[in-house]
């Protein structure tokens, strides 16, 4: 009838039309459909084409060739029946109008409220991890992609601030039942770092995670991020280059190691669009003290690539100095953040050097301005000024022993050579204060001195695993300490030929480790 032509919308979608006007859509396929319709002009107008035909057939019908006086009776029928469905179909209408004035309605609320974009992105990402940033509208979905030697590398989405800039991607080997991870700077290198990038500001460690739902549905394909450095300004274009891939381990040779050691090389580039989102910064007033040593809370920093706690240390006290703390995890308006267990930075000393300013990085928060901050303490790391000097003499026997920090310390052996050597032991370390010593030879002469350590691990329930031979992961076990139970040093003096005494062994001090579980409500300011 001459409207065929005038159909310039998606094929996939003609079939739709009649049964979206009339309501008899499934739920799931009308979403769907609904969300094309927007942001498609060409089926916009199709649709409202196709209502168009509709009518055109209803007034065609009014006007069929029949003989005059043939079945009078039926045609009066026939008016009454036209007449009570013109009346159906002005009421249908209304409906149908109100229908699509309340579908534009909440399209418009959902795009303008972020729940369009929350729900899109939902029915169509499955990474769980991406997912957010994408929703917040924090990156895209960019789906470069390249393939070399049977290996296709695929970057989903880019996303950067001013600590890093967040690489997203999938790798699918399509020729084997293998795993490939990205490494930055293991064969993977940013062709224009120099011009674009920040290199001041060193991104996060993204160990692969083989244990995750996504990487656990198929063998030939791994889903991974990594963090490059972020960009200087406020958009740009990342020019990566990979030339080799990490095969990652397929979990039946050795549980405990991540990377296979063997590579899969190739050539895969790609130009990644990119822009840098913006920061924001909340003033924080709280202070405590952490065994003794005061700490204060400076600034939380919400960037869309991590939430970054900023906290000063007093440096300047006369017998015990906080070297380090670490967080459990975060708590902003009622959202938990854990803390990234290889995220951590010093920024600066000030205020006349008694004050040191760290950062503590935990996962991204998405949500609204912060108005309660809780933030869990885990560990504290001291280091303890408590001087003593033991006299050494070679002519004497060995071994002899001495207190120290409530231990009892035994000097195995002092013996003059080249090198010369002395070796002191604590195996005793049950109850014991300290972890390590710090300590020294004849305090200031000039010599070289060297050690080798032997020492334990030991969890919160007493139980001892050997650093070397037991393959077992540090961040696995439940508040481990590590302890010093020998040292063996050797000393040799700078002057050629000539021996070294050992006068006298000098402690300076020692580290501990106190675990934590406060939780400190932060006021911001």
């Amino acid at each position: 009838m001459g409207y065929g032509s005038t159909f310039h919308g998606c094929k996939e979608y003609q079939k739709d039309y009649t049964s979206y006007l009339d309501r008899m859509m499934e739920r799931s396929k009308k979403i769907e459909f609904e969300i094309h319709v927007y942001h498609c002009q060409n089926c916009q107008e199709d649709l409202g084409t196709f209502q168009d035909v509709r009518i055109y057939l209803t007034k065609q019908s009014k006007e069929l060739p029949i003989p005059t006086g043939f079945m009078k009776n039926i045609k009066a029928r026939l008016a009454e029946e036209e007449k009570k469905r013109r009346q159906k179909n002005k009421k249908r209408n209304k409906w149908i109008f109100i229908f699509a004035v309340v579908c534009t309605l909440i399209i418009g609320i959902g795009f303008f409220t972020g729940t369009f974009a929350n729900l899109y992105y939902t029915w169509t990402v499955e990474d769980q991890e991406l997912l957010p940033y994408l929703q917040h509208d924090f990156g895209e979905m960019l789906n470069l992609e390249a393939e070399s030697n049977g290996v296709k590398v695929k970057i989903k989405s880019a996303i950067s601030d001013e600590f890093q800039t967040l690489i997203f991607y999938e790798i699918e080997d399509t020729e084997a039942d293998n795993q490939y991870g990205i490494m930055f700077g293991d064969g993977v290198f940013v062709e224009n770092e120099i011009d674009l990038m920040n290199t001041d500001v060193y991104p996060l460690n993204y160990p692969p995670d083989l244990e995750s739902a996504i990487n656990k549905e198929k063998k030939n394909v791994y889903h991974g991020k990594m963090g490059l450095f972020p960009i200087r300004e406020d958009n740009g274009t990342i020019k990566l280059v990979i030339t080799q891939l990490m095969k990652l381990n397929d979990a039946s040779s050795n549980p405990d190691e991540v990377y296979d050691g063997n590579y899969k090389t190739g050539e895969w580039e790609f130009e990644i669009p990119v822009k840098k989102l913006p920061t924001k910064q909340f003033a924080l007033v709280e202070k405590i003290e952490v065994e003794g040593v005061p700490m204060r809370f400076d600034k939380l920093i919400i960037a869309p690539t991590a939430t970054i706690l900023q906290y000063s240390i007093n440096a300047i006290q006369p017998e015990k100095n906080l070297s380090s703390i670490t967080f459990d995890n975060l708590v902003v308006n009622n959202k938990k953040v854990i803390a990234d267990l290889y995220g951590g930075a010093f920024i600066d000393a000030q205020e006349g050097m008694d004050w040191s300013t760290y950062q503590a990085y935990f996962e991204p928060f998405f949500g609204k301005k912060p108005k309660e901050v809780k933030a869990q303490l885990k560990e504290a790391f001291l280091t303890v000024e408590d001087p003593k000097i033991v006299e050494l003499d070679p002519s004497q026997n060995y071994p002899q022993t001495f207190a120290y920090a409530g231990s009892t310390i035994t000097i195995e052996k002092v013996e003059i050579g080249n090198p010369s050597k002395v070796v002191i032991s604590d195996h005793n370390i049950e109850n014991r204060t300290y972890e390590t010593l710090n300590l020294g030879i004849n305090g200031d002469e000039n010599i070289e001195m060297g050690m080798k350590n032997d020492s334990v691990i030991v969890d919160k329930n007493g139980n001892k695993y050997d650093p070397i031979d037991d393959l077992v992961k540090y961040e696995e076990i439940e508040q481990p300490r590590y302890f010093v139970t020998k040292y063996d040093i050797s000393l040799q003096s700078d002057k050629a030929g000539e021996e070294v005494v050992p006068k006298r062994l000098e402690i300076y001090g020692y580290n501990t480790t106190k675990y934590l579980n406060d939780v400190v409500k932060i006021s911001l300011d």
